[in-house]
């Protein structure tokens, strides 16, 4: 953190001497065709500025902002307008919780959110529902430029202004949309302008008129090469311009074809125990138990779903080296002749793995080297379908490791049984994605006898990938 405060400050400092701005004169360039419509969430993944994650000034006012994937600065100032085509010097970015309790008064009741009509406090014709710019969402934290030059109260100027946001941290990036709150018809003119590292427009897109507490969504294009972002709310002009800005986003990149559980969302029974984990599209939740076996055949019924972190140094011992990835001879910590090199080469950094725990204490994050199964619940998404999962550490003693895979009446769909894979051998095991699947379990070792006559079945699994869109 104090690396990037540093370069933070640094950035402010360029900023400040680019966007000196007290008075200054408008550009007059034709805006570009607006659209209120977000990207497609099923089908894009962007970085997201919601201004939930801040850096303020010794002043109190935000300097920097970072979006919700990343923790490169992006340098925030604001600029109230003081006279026609004239803004003050000194930043006033601020902070705006819109999911206040109203009424609030002192004019910011227009930027809550959302609607009366939707449950919230917010209040104005344009975000009714049924108008074009209905406020029906939740925003949280907004941006404001602040009435006065003290941060408290959080209160949006009524004269308008100017925020600059300087991403030059990303080098440049491709800024894709903005939401826009409370945009009145006495407000038209206000715009946003994206830039390129020497400060020429690369497009400039007019706000629409939408309203008393309405919210627009602001097409940005995906426009490419951008540096800084230039909003100005109302017409310079003029002493007005109200509102506030949120949900920036920006770097929009294609969304996997498939949703993948990699055991980095999970939640934790009283127990300390994993019982539920999510996929990386989806906040449906996964029921997941694991059970240690306690002789052939015959689990325990207490619940053992630990979270292992297969990037740990060898150093760690305790008989989990062969989890470890990638192998030693990756730069990782895993240790066996499996995953060396050959057909279940472990050459690739896994991080969370789930394994059985070895013992009742959820702390100690050790696979049971007897054996166990997994058994995951998907039926709170109906059902699904099944493409592939990755296993670690099939050892030739423990022949029988299998994936079974059940439908809605626990009729077994598919049974497949695992390849050998030596010692800290890693393999995609293909699930042939198979449909109608609501329950599927993993046996470790069924009835695996290590050398030393003890039963057998450690490892661990991750990436569980499911939902695939179908082939043609």
């Amino acid at each position: 953190m104090k690396v990037n405060l540093l370069r933070g400050s640094m950035l402010l400092a360029a900023a400040t001497l680019i966007y000196g701005c007290n008075p200054e004169s408008e550009e007059m360039i034709q805006p570009d065709a607006l659209s209120n419509a977000n990207q497609n969430p099923m089908t894009e993944s962007c970085e997201t500025i919601s201004f939930d994650k801040v850096i303020r000034g010794n002043d109190g006012f935000v300097t920097a902002v970072m979006s919700d994937q990343a923790n490169t600065p992006i340098m925030v100032t604001a600029n109230r307008r003081t006279a026609p085509y004239t803004f003050a010097a000194t930043n006033s970015a601020n902070i705006f919780n819109s999911g206040q309790t109203g009424p609030l008064g002192n004019d910011v009741d227009d930027i809550l959110t959302p609607h009366k009509d939707f449950g919230g406090w917010g209040v104005g014709d344009g975000g009714k529902k049924g108008k074009t710019y209905a406020n029906n969402t939740a925003l949280g934290n907004v941006m404001i430029i602040n009435r006065t030059d003290s941060p408290t109260p959080a209160y949006d100027s009524n004269n308008g202004g100017k925020l600059f946001l300087d991403f030059s941290a990303y080098g440049t990036v491709t800024m894709n949309s903005i939401t826009v709150l409370d945009v009145d018809s006495y407000e038209n003119g206000g715009k946003v302008e994206l830039r390129d590292i020497k400060g020429n427009v690369l497009k400039t897109v007019k706000l629409a008129v939408s309203g008393n507490n309405g919210k627009q969504v602001v097409n940005l294009g995906g426009t490419p090469g951008v540096v800084k972002m230039v909003i100005t709310l109302g017409n310079s002009g003029q002493l007005v311009g109200s509102g506030a800005i949120d949900d920036i986003t920006f770097n929009c990149t294609p969304k996997p074809a498939c949703e993948t559980v990699a055991f980095t969302r999970f939640t934790r029974g009283a127990d300390g125990f994993v019982n539920a984990v999510t996929s990386d599209q989806s906040s449906t939740p996964i029921m997941v138990s694991a059970f240690r076996r306690t002789a052939t055949n015959v689990y325990s019924k207490v619940n053992a779903a630990n979270i292992f972190n297969s990037a740990q140094p060898t150093s760690i011992g305790n008989q989990v080296t062969d989890i470890l990835t990638p192998h030693q001879n990756f730069g990782g910590g895993g240790v066996g002749d499996g995953g060396a090199a050959g057909a279940f080469v472990n050459n690739v950094p896994l991080g969370h793995t789930l394994i059985v725990n070895r013992t009742t204490d959820p702390t100690k994050a050790y696979d049971n080297n007897l054996g166990g199964k997994f058994v995951f619940d998907f039926s709170k998404f109906g059902s699904v379908s099944l493409s592939s999962m990755t296993v670690l550490d099939v050892d030739d003693y423990e022949a029988g490791t299998k994936v079974v895979l059940y439908d809605a009446a626990s009729k077994v769909i598919k049974e497949i049984v695992l390849p050998i894979s030596g010692n800290n051998g890693k393999q995609i095991v293909d699930l042939g994605g198979t449909m109608g699947v609501v329950k599927m379990e993993v046996i470790l070792g069924p009835k695996g006898i290590s050398p030393n006559g003890n039963f057998s079945g450690s490892g661990a699994i991750d990436n569980i990938v499911f939902n695939c869109p179908p082939t043609m």
